[in-house]
């Protein structure tokens, strides 16, 4: 219990420098914009709370805009600015004043609201945070930059059979100073290091506006990725490690509106001598419509009190791309040397559009007797090897000519290879077919040149 508790103090105060660090760091570039500009000095506040979040934000895009300075840090100095003058002025919905058949239609009418729940919660709200263009281009961004990974989950069945299913959802994640842990199998000493990708000039262009929005600093985007509306996130709260105490978490949303369950862990203490209804009493519960470019913003204590979940949706065809905005730190995870060198725990690359194992991260890969085969130093890779090593992954391609007409996005994903050496081809692809591909595409054929 002793080793436990300063283990749980060490994490935390390590978080916490970590943290405080980098809204130095920010208040920081924000300071040096200001004076390489040439523009107005003002005085440095003390804190790093929200009100000064807003006042460095407004006296960096003041005064780059009136100086000489790198047109980007121009543009994002400004955008920032923008996105903390509308976190100011945000009007306040409370929880207790409204009755709960009032909330849908104050979520619906278009406004952005600062919003105070029971146990002390904050959401920021913002169902129009980024317009059409901005939002169509965050997609393409997307599409173009980001390759979505489906990892493979191992289940042991009451018989002892060992079956592996792919996730639905999709994943990527961007950060430059930690990996992250993903749990590939049901057994707790198997945890594998996840792959991330540093950050580029427009993902941290869009970090910090994001943070302006939000007052506070993130330095991580998770990515998922939702085919249609029949993929989900059950009930939950992010508790992650490396997410520290009471987290703070931005979430956008592209593509098609889905719902997004907010309720409280256990139920509202009713008042003495008061009749019960349903807003004053019970588990409470709001759904958030996360329109295509939406904010949403979950503040203090929305971990600790509450749980969200974005349940199916019949009819919803449209995929859907949703970016979440951390900060984290875990100092068992820290990524050593610059974004640009190899990161450790990275899966070794297992592409479906190449055979040579000429580039850099990936093995080769061949097609024998209907099963996939990997070369390792020269040997192929028994089940029982497989077993032992963190998944491979296998980079699909699609043929855009072969798609065309089936889906409006065609976009590479990764999936992890078959543990099991004697896995057919024709059995993974169904499994990719019913997990990862749109109900338009009925039939798959892997080709490795």
């Amino acid at each position: 219990h002793v080793e436990a508790q300063e283990r749980f103090f060490a994490d935390r105060d390590f978080f916490l420098a970590r943290k405080a660090a980098e809204e130095r760091s920010r208040l920081e570039d924000r300071a040096r914009v200001a004076k390489d500009s040439g523009g107005p000095r003002r005085r440095r506040p003390d804190s790093a709370g929200p009100r000064s979040w807003r006042h460095s934000a407004v006296t960096a895009a003041d005064a780059a805009a009136a100086g000489q300075v790198d047109d980007d840090e121009v543009v994002e100095a400004m955008t920032a600015a923008s996105a903390a003058a509308a976190a100011s002025g945000l009007p306040l919905l409370v929880w207790a004043d409204l009755a709960a058949s009032e909330w849908e239609d104050r979520l619906r009418d278009g406004n952005a609201y600062r919003i105070l729940l029971p146990w002390d919660t904050e959401l920021l709200w913002y169902p129009r945070f980024l317009d059409e263009g901005d939002a169509l281009g965050l997609e393409q961004s997307i599409s173009d930059r980001i390759t979505m990974h489906h990892p493979t989950y191992l289940f042991q069945t009451p018989s002892g059979i060992t079956e592996e299913k792919i996730n639905r959802k999709g994943q990527a994640k961007i950060c430059d100073d930690f990996t992250f842990r993903v749990q590939y199998s049901s057994k707790r000493d198997v945890p594998q290091n996840y792959e991330v990708m540093p950050f580029e000039p427009w993902s941290r262009a869009l970090l910090r506006r994001v943070e302006a929005a939000s007052e506070t600093v993130f330095n991580a985007i998770w990515f998922n990725h939702y085919r249609d509306g029949t993929v989900t996130i059950q009930w939950h709260a992010d508790s992650d490690e490396g997410l520290g105490p009471n987290p703070i978490i931005g979430s956008i949303s592209l593509g098609s509106t889905r719902m997004f369950g907010f309720k409280s862990k256990r139920p509202l203490p009713q008042p003495p001598g008061r009749a019960k209804t349903s807003g004053a009493a019970g588990v409470v519960h709001i759904n958030f419509p996360l329109f295509h470019g939406s904010l949403l913003v979950m503040g203090r204590n929305s971990q600790t009190h509450w749980l969200h979940a974005v349940p199916a949706m019949e009819g919803v065809g449209r995929e859907r791309t949703n970016l979440t905005f951390r900060f984290y730190a875990h100092k068992d995870l820290v990524l050593t040397g610059s974004a640009s060198e190899e990161r450790p725990g990275q899966p070794s690359g297992f592409s479906g559009s190449t055979a040579d194992g000429d580039q850099e991260g990936q093995s080769c890969i061949q097609i024998r007797n209907s099963k996939l085969i990997r070369e390792v130093e020269g040997l192929h890779a028994s089940a029982a090897d497989a077993q032992q090593q963190a998944p491979s992954r296998l980079r699909l391609v699609p043929d855009v000519g072969a798609w065309r007409g089936l889906c409006d996005n065609a976009r590479p994903v990764l999936v992890d290879a078959p543990s099991s050496s004697a896995t057919l081809v024709g059995d993974f692809l169904q499994r990719i077919a019913e997990a990862v591909m749109p109900d338009a595409a009925r039939h798959l054929r892997l080709a490795v040149p």
